[in-house]
């Protein structure tokens, strides 16, 4: 059975694999929302939300106009590199001339190419580093990082474990908890 969709205020709803919260109506065919990881409010066409994940339906397509604009900027660049091998079957050699013209290595084109042949959309093209950290960025929060020491310290102090015996996953689990607890 289809999920319906609810375009009442509050409600979540999905454009391709993007979460948004619905912040109320824009008109007879678009809603304005409010994107739940970077709280930017976009005013997207009804007829490209869903009441569900593409991704749950294992299918990557997010329509272009979902993304934010720097990204719907990448999406492009990348697509206009691949668009000849889109567009014709190139051959190996000419797949490797087209990857050292544009700085990158064959098989990343390669990926790409893949990437879009299956949705069909550039939005796919869109490099999926959410939660990296990158040089000299951290993953964690600063809270998160200093509560961890703490913890680690604790144990170092009480000795009331052998630390040798201490396994990732008993620090992970304890971590997990003291960050519920102190909502973090």
């Amino acid at each position: 059975m289809a999920k319906t969709v609810s375009f009442k205020p509050g409600s979540t709803v999905y454009c391709g694999t993007v979460k948004y919260e619905v912040a109320g109506p824009a008109g007879l065919t678009a809603v304005k929302v409010r994107d739940t990881i970077t709280g930017e409010i976009r005013i997207l066409p009804q007829l490209d939300l869903s009441a569900s994940s593409s991704e749950a339906k294992k299918v990557a397509s997010t329509p272009l106009d979902c993304l934010p604009p720097e990204k719907q900027v990448v999406a492009l660049k990348r697509f206009a590199i691949i668009e000849p091998a889109v567009r014709e079957k190139l051959s190996r050699k000419q797949i490797e001339e087209l990857a050292a013209k544009n700085g990158c290595h064959f098989t990343t084109l390669y990926k790409m190419i893949r990437l879009y042949e299956e949705t069909k959309s550039p939005a796919s093209l869109v490099p999926k580093t959410g939660n990296r950290g990158g040089k000299g960025k951290h993953r964690i929060t600063q809270a998160v990082e200093d509560l961890i020491r703490l913890h680690f310290n604790d144990i170092v102090k009480a000795k009331a474990v052998d630390i040798t015996k201490v396994t990732v996953k008993s620090l992970h689990i304890d971590i997990k908890m003291k960050c519920k607890s102190e909502q973090m």
